[in-house]
């Protein structure tokens, strides 16, 4: 009984430091767990009202031949991915719409054109029945594409447009914005006015992830590191351990270290996301998280 009470004496003192830390990591995780139920609902449960863009071109009436679609299409992917800064330009031809500048700055922001944190996208709507043109320019391009500028864009397509050219009118407002931002000076951090946006369903994968990542570093890691010190302070009494025994396991080195990593990737926001889209021969959209400033002009013709 003695020795049994002296090997739970010392057990005890090894551990204290490891049950504190338990404790306060089951803390960190429970308030993650918290976090992460705040957070779900919002990314799987919540309605979008409103248009949502899922194309480079979006033409639900085929407006534009299947030629002219994919030209367009494979145009704005490929401008997506060379312009600097990498900037979205999106095309929605939804037919008619009560209120075109609604429309833009609804579908704009329910998408996320964009990069996030940068705000560099740009939507070109046509409301053809009612013979109306919008550009909607997202905050991080406001002094890049000015309204200015905007305006004087649809202007130059009227001929197209009242001709019914609607792709050849289409590429031209393309390549006017594209060569605006190719040849724009540098932006100031003073003057660029980006504002984040929070993109649901990738925060919750990632939140997902990190609870899995932190449960195993926070929980599990500390639960095992006591029942290895348990048993060796119950195979070695007296606190004594001969040097054979004190060998470094490598795999628990990796094992941190890689978790750690994870972590930490993911408190950086997973580096650069969205922004031109997908990679492949069919020139995938995906949304970057950006929003739109309000900036851009309205034409008819």
């Amino acid at each position: 009984m003695q020795q049994l009470s002296g090997i739970q004496s010392v057990f005890f003192r090894q551990s204290r430091g490891l049950r504190g830390v338990l404790a306060a990591c089951i803390a960190i995780s429970t308030l993650f767990c918290v976090s992460l139920c705040v957070r779900l609902p919002a990314a799987f449960g919540a309605q979008v009202d409103g248009p949502v863009l899922t194309q480079w071109v979006n033409d639900p009436e085929q407006v534009l031949s299947a030629q002219d679609a994919a030209a367009l299409t494979h145009k704005l992917y490929t401008l997506s991915q060379t312009l600097p800064g990498n900037p979205q330009i999106a095309i929605a031809l939804p037919g008619h719409v009560d209120d075109i500048d609604s429309y833009a700055n609804t579908a704009f922001h329910n998408t996320g054109l964009g990069r996030k944190g940068e705000d560099n996208g740009v939507l070109i709507v046509l409301d053809i029945p009612d013979r109306q043109s919008r550009i909607e320019a997202g905050y991080g391009l406001e002094g890049t594409l000015t309204d200015l500028q905007s305006s004087d864009i649809l202007t130059a397509a009227q001929p197209d447009l009242r001709a019914g050219h609607y792709a050849q009118a289409l590429n031209g407002i393309v390549d006017a914005i594209a060569d605006l931002v190719q040849h724009a000076e540098p932006v100031d951090g003073a003057f660029h006015q980006a504002v984040k946006q929070v993109d649901p369903s990738t925060d919750a994968i990632e939140g997902i992830v990190g609870l899995v990542v932190a449960v195993g570093l926070f929980v599990v890691l500390p639960i095992i590191l006591m029942r290895r010190a348990k048993k060796r302070t119950m195979r070695y009494p007296g606190g004594y351990m001969p040097p054979e025994a004190r060998a470094p396991n490598p795999w628990w080195d990796i094992l941190l270290n890689v978790g750690l990593n994870i972590l930490s990737a993911l408190a950086q926001g997973g580096g650069r996301r969205g922004g031109g889209g997908g990679r492949g021969p069919s020139d995938p959209f995906n949304s970057g998280g950006g929003d739109s400033g309000g900036g851009g002009a309205r034409g008819s013709w």
